[in-house]
């Protein structure tokens, strides 16, 4: 049995399938550590909800509102995860 000759069609056919597959995976796992900072972000907005307290109120508010825009930001990365992300801001203080 006679194995089909490789042509320069059939080898860049091949090259251009390989290039699709690896870029999927790429995506994949970006989005995947994409929707893992979200649901980081979602915990510590929740917990720092939780343990407000009276004396620090209006500095937990900003602290939980910043980690549920950072929340916010790493959903929509996941589910574009082509696009370009810009770093994050720094945390309130």
């Amino acid at each position: 049995m006679r194995l089909p000759r490789i042509t320069t069609r059939r080898l860049m056919v091949l090259v251009a399938v390989a290039a699709i597959f690896a870029f999927g995976a790429v995506m994949v796992r970006k989005a995947r550590e994409y929707r893992h900072a979200a649901a980081r972000h979602a915990i510590k907005a929740r917990i720092i909800e939780l343990e407000a307290g009276p004396a620090t109120i209006s500095k937990d508010r900003e602290r939980a509102a910043y980690h549920s825009r950072m929340k916010g930001k790493y959903d929509r990365a996941a589910s574009r995860p082509w696009l370009p992300v810009p770093p994050d801001p720094p945390p309130p203080k």
